[in-house]
C-alpha cells in the first residue's frame, strides 16, 4: 500500500528490520510493476515472493492494486546501521512504514556509514 508510484530499475534498496531496528541488508531493483488481480501478480513473482497465496490474495483483498518489487539481493551488511543512528544524523525520520526514498544527500551520509566491505558492492 506504498504511496510510491513508480521506481526505476538499478534503485538501491536497503532493508530496514523491525525486530533490529536496523537497515540489515542491501539489494538492487530489477522491476517494478502494479497487479490489480492474483493471476498479475503471480506472473510478475513466479516463485520468488516472500508472501504465501493465501497473503497475497488478503493483499489484494484491499481493494487496491498491489505494487511488486522484483530485486536482486546484493547481501547482508557486515555491521547493521541503527535506527537511532539514521535518526540522529537526519537520513529518516523515524522507523521507515513503507517504501521510503532519499535523496543524495542522505544517501551519502548513509554510505559514510557502511563498512568498507559493505562499499565493496558498490564497485563489484
Amino acid at each position: 500500500n506504498s504511496t510510491t508510484s513508480e521506481m526505476p530499475q538499478g534503485s538501491i534498496l536497503f532493508f530496514y528490520r523491525t525486530k533490529d531496528k536496523s537497515l540489515t541488508s542491501i539489494g538492487v531493483l530489477e522491476e517494478y510493476e502494479v497487479a490489480s488481480n492474483f493471476k498479475e501478480i503471480k506472473e510478475l513473482v513466479g516463485n520468488r515472493s516472500v508472501y504465501s497465496d493465501s497473503e497475497l490474495q488478503e493483499l489484494l483483498s484491499k481493494k487496491k492494486p498491489a505494487k511488486v518489487l522484483n530485486f536482486y539481493y546484493a547481501e547482508n551488511l557486515e555491521e547493521p546501521i541503527p535506527l537511532v543512528t539514521l535518526v540522529d544524523l537526519g537520513i529518516l525520520n523515524g522507523p521507515p512504514q513503507s517504501i521510503t526514498k532519499i535523496d543524495n544527500e542522505r544517501f551519502k551520509k548513509l554510505f559514510d556509514l557502511l563498512s568498507d566491505k559493505d562499499k565493496e558492492i558498490f564497485h563489484e
